[in-house]
């Protein structure tokens, strides 16, 4: 499988009149993963004010794909439709993977102030861990949201969410699983 790697970068005051102010991906399968980067007040048109990660293939692509952040920075990052900082989505089979990250003053007009996950008959797993969340701001899930409309399980593990609104996760479907280990929620998260 293929993979595309951006580390030890800064992305600052890009924009897209499409999607992924700063990046956007495409894959059919494979691996993008991002490795101590910063996004700085990105804006996107549609979704992913820093970052979108979409599929290549067939919607929904059948072929498993994996998006890996690690220790990186999004801040002040936004967009008029979903995913202040990321948007991902696309996918019937998705890893997705952030660990040691920050996000904080994300904004989406949306849904996802910080985190925008979703997509037609998506289905994997999503862990978030170290990963604070702070001061995103969204018409509805001022931090992350999960709404794929699939089974999809995520795991929360040391994370700390403040100040992100009353809805600061939302959960689009019954179908999905959330476990929590050692995470700060603060008032109102979920």
């Amino acid at each position: 499988s293929p993979s595309f790697a951006i580390s030890s970068s800064h992305f600052e005051a890009n924009y897209s009149d499409m999607s992924g102010g700063a990046v956007s991906v495409a894959l059919e399968s494979g691996t993008f993963s991002l490795e101590g980067s910063s996004f700085f007040a990105n804006s996107s048109e549609h979704a992913g004010g820093a970052l979108d990660f979409g599929s290549a293939g067939p919607a929904p692509s059948p072929i498993p794909v994996e998006l890996v952040v690690n220790n990186c920075e999004f801040d002040d990052n936004s967009t008029f439709g979903v995913g202040g900082a990321i948007s991902a989505s696309g996918w019937h089979d998705a890893q997705l993977q952030i660990a040691q990250s920050e996000f904080s003053g994300n904004t989406a007009l949306e849904s996802g102030g910080a985190i925008y996950l979703g997509g037609q008959y998506q289905q994997g797993t999503g862990t978030f861990s170290g990963t604070v969340f702070e001061g995103n701001t969204a018409e509805s899930c001022g931090a992350v949201a999960f709404k794929a409309t699939d089974a999809f399980d995520y795991l929360c593990e040391s994370c700390v969410l403040r100040e992100n609104g009353t809805d600061a996760v939302c959960l689009d479907t019954d179908q999905h699983v959330l476990e929590s280990v050692d995470t700060d929620w603060g008032e109102g998260a979920v």
